[in-house]
């Protein structure tokens, strides 16, 4: 079963890694992007980050991380040494060395890019006469995140912290329709291949589809979480290949020493060959997940 099992995870790897060439700074990285409600008059857009202890004033050697900012006149004279009653300061300015940076998408929607976007935050939008409007504590769920920061009914006249609405997209329905669509396919694939082993008794049928059912969605969910809230395509591949080695030695032994109306060799063949059809097919409908 060890060995199986190792032979198992070399295939998965060359055959997901080997068609593509590695870089070092290959993989995707957390974004969010985020839509701004409410509000018709200019503003200048930052994140603030948790800042530990007092925020240092910047001299003009820091202008360098301004480069990517999506708009020439950042605000750094008033930011500058900013830091508010949280310890949360601009992100642009004091991200530690890591390079932060906004991409205007439309005139109320901003992309939150490279390096990551961070999973704690806060919203500041700079308006005129210095007025200063700050979200509450917002911390992001999603890996790709797409978020509204609604102000509607807001009054903007005045500088104020922890207002306004935010809410992150949770595309619930989308996960429950990849999931259903999932078991179903793995499920009958499954069956499909228990009748081409000539098994014909219909307790049989119940028992794979009863263990397809937990292992498969204990497999999709992971996969879910491991690409839409963790790490994208990492994410994806790392829970597809842990929990497929996990399922597939679950249910070969389970298969073995349950569908005992033939040999156990032949229990044994069935699961490994069921399990390695089910195993492709995953990896050809990876961009369905």
């Amino acid at each position: 079963m060890r060995k199986i099992s190792i032979v198992l995870l070399l295939m998965i790897v060359a055959i997901i890694l080997a068609p593509k060439p590695t870089y070092a700074d290959m993989f995707s990285k957390p974004t969010a992007t985020i839509h701004i409600k409410g509000v018709d008059v200019p503003y200048d857009f930052e994140l603030l980050i948790s800042y530990d202890g007092d925020v240092p004033i910047l001299d003009d050697e820091a202008m360098y991380k301004l480069e990517a900012y999506y708009k020439a006149d950042y605000p750094i004279d008033v930011l500058n040494g900013y830091q508010d009653q949280d310890g949360y300061a601009a992100r642009t300015l004091y991200s530690g060395g890591a390079p932060a940076s906004l991409q205007l998408i439309d005139s109320n929607t901003i992309h939150v890019g490279y390096f990551s976007a961070p999973r704690t935050f806060k919203i500041l939008l700079i308006l005129e006469d210095d007025v200063f409007i700050v979200s509450k504590v917002i911390h992001r769920k999603m890996f790709t995140s797409k978020m509204t920061f609604d102000l509607t009914g807001v009054d903007l006249s005045t500088s104020k912290s922890n207002v306004g609405t935010l809410t992150e997209e949770i595309p619930l329905l989308e996960f429950s329709g990849k999931y259903i669509l999932r078991i179903l396919l793995t499920i009958g694939v499954e069956l499909l291949v228990l009748l081409a082993f000539m098994y014909r008794d219909k307790k049989d049928f119940i028992f794979v589809g009863i263990v397809n059912f937990v292992t498969q969605s204990a497999l999709t969910i992971a996969m879910v979480v491991g690409y839409y809230f963790w790490a994208a395509e990492v994410g994806l591949i790392i829970t597809l290949v842990l929990g497929e080695i996990t399922v597939f030695t679950i249910e070969m032994v389970v298969y073995g020493y349950k569908l005992d109306k033939q040999s156990r060799s032949k229990a044994y063949l069935y699961g490994f060959t069921a399990n390695v059809i089910t195993l492709m097919l995953t990896i050809f409908t990876l961009g369905s997940i």
